[in-house]
């Protein structure tokens, strides 16, 4: 399972449910692209300004309130995925590492690092329908572009 959309402008704030995932892990993002959006569960909330990337467990139900007038991408992918991504490279236990965080990272506008992942995002909304040859490498491919900016912007801070 691996999904993504695009969350258009509106003249309205709107509310996503992010479910807590039955079953098999899962993960869900958020990329903002403009505007501003506050991301809220039980125990916390972040707010989320342009060219933040958002990626968290889905192991409660989160709320994810897009105000009025912003937009972004919101992704979401599972176990599979994730496995066929960290792989055994030497990248691997890292990546594993960040999965088992919630992550906030601001990427810098029109740092190729921004560029990337809207591409690598892009790539998951247009492909995710499709069965051409090739979709589920491609769509790992871009998974990796996305967690790989993650890593590689993630605060000193982050342990």
């Amino acid at each position: 399972m691996l999904r993504c959309e695009r969350i258009e402008t509106a003249l309205r704030d709107r509310v996503w449910t992010i479910p807590a995932s039955a079953g098999a892990r899962q993960w869900s993002g958020v990329l903002l692209q403009s505007g501003e959006a506050l991301i809220e569960d039980g125990e916390s909330q972040a707010w989320l300004d342009p060219s933040m990337l958002f990626l968290t467990a889905t192991d409660m139900p989160r709320s994810l309130r897009i105000l009025a007038g912003s937009e972004g991408l919101l992704f979401t992918f599972g176990q599979q995925q994730a496995s066929a991504v960290i792989g055994h490279g030497a990248d691997g236990e890292a990546l594993f590492a960040l999965l088992e965080n919630r992550v906030l990272v601001r990427l810098d506008e029109g740092d190729i690092a921004l560029r990337e992942v809207e591409f690598a995002l892009d790539l998951l909304r247009t492909t995710g329908d499709k069965d051409a040859p090739g979709r589920e490498t491609l769509s790992e491919a871009a998974l990796k572009i996305i967690l790989v900016a993650l890593l590689r912007n993630l605060p000193a801070s982050f342990s």
